[in-house]
């Protein structure tokens, strides 16, 4: 895989107006998190290997990336929003392109749609909204918790179901699979959009703005991969040394995580 440096110097980002460096600087910031989370999303759901606490684990990733995503798209519409009522800017947005990402983002997003709503009821925050009080039909075998000698290695299978359960109410689906899986296309869905929208902004930027010819170079990733061969691994060994502590033992202490 070949990836493009595309490189300016400081001077030409500061003979910009102020307002056009920070929407420049903004988009790519909100698209490097959304290309990250959009990855990791997949990753997370797209993986089927391992036993059964890594499989329970992946879930418990989906639905902490799905409740993040759905908070930083909903934020970064929010500025982006903003921005296109900028007068320097509403040139901009009015370009084929720009304009034609931003107009389909908007019935995703709209008051009432599911990632609203799912971003409402839970999000990357805990409104007092979010009960798990009511248990779902869940397996006795299900009632359990994983954990190993290690900080932080511990696992509440149940209460992952339960926030899982609680997708039920957000979709309107009859089943919590059905529910999981309406939330993780729609975000699928706006990561697409959101990211070309972004995608489309901060190139019309470059090309518009950016008076100075930028300096190209070709960068060989060598062994890129598929993104369907990573893996992530919730049970792991951590480093020998974590921050603040040293052991010389190559063996985990036990803390107390063991039952």
């Amino acid at each position: 895989m070949n990836v493009t440096r595309l490189s300016y110097s400081h001077k030409d980002l500061e003979n910009l107006p102020e307002i056009h460096v920070s929407t420049l600087l903004l988009v790519g910031h909100f698209l490097n998190e959304a290309n990250w989370l959009r990855k990791l999303i997949l990753i997370a759901t797209m993986d089927e290997s391992g036993p059964e606490p890594e499989e329970k684990a992946r879930l418990a990733l989906a639905l902490m990336l799905a409740n993040v995503s759905a908070s930083k798209i909903h934020g970064g519409w929010m500025r982006v929003r903003a921005m296109a009522k900028e007068p320097t800017l509403v040139p901009l947005f009015a370009q084929k392109n720009v304009k034609e990402q931003f107009d389909r983002l908007v019935p995703l997003l709209v008051e009432g749609s599911l990632l609203h709503v799912f971003r409402n009821r839970q999000g990357s925050h805990y409104p007092a909204s979010l009960s798990l009080a009511q248990l779902p039909n869940i397996a006795d075998e299900d009632v359990a918790l994983f954990a190993t000698p290690f900080d932080g290695d511990t696992l509440s299978l149940i209460s992952t179901l339960c926030a899982a359960g609680s997708l039920v109410h957000v979709s309107g689906d009859e089943t919590v699979a059905a529910a999981l899986e309406a939330v993780i296309k729609a975000l699928v869905e706006a990561f697409e959009v959101y990211c070309a929208l972004l995608l489309a902004i901060l190139f019309a930027l470059v090309k518009n703005d950016i008076r100075a010819t930028g300096k190209q170079d070709i960068i060989a990733v060598v062994g890129a991969c598929e993104l369907s061969d990573i893996r992530l691994r919730f049970f792991c060994n951590p480093p020998k040394k974590w921050v603040g502590q040293e052991t010389d033992s190559e063996e985990p202490a036990a803390n107390g995580n063991a039952i």
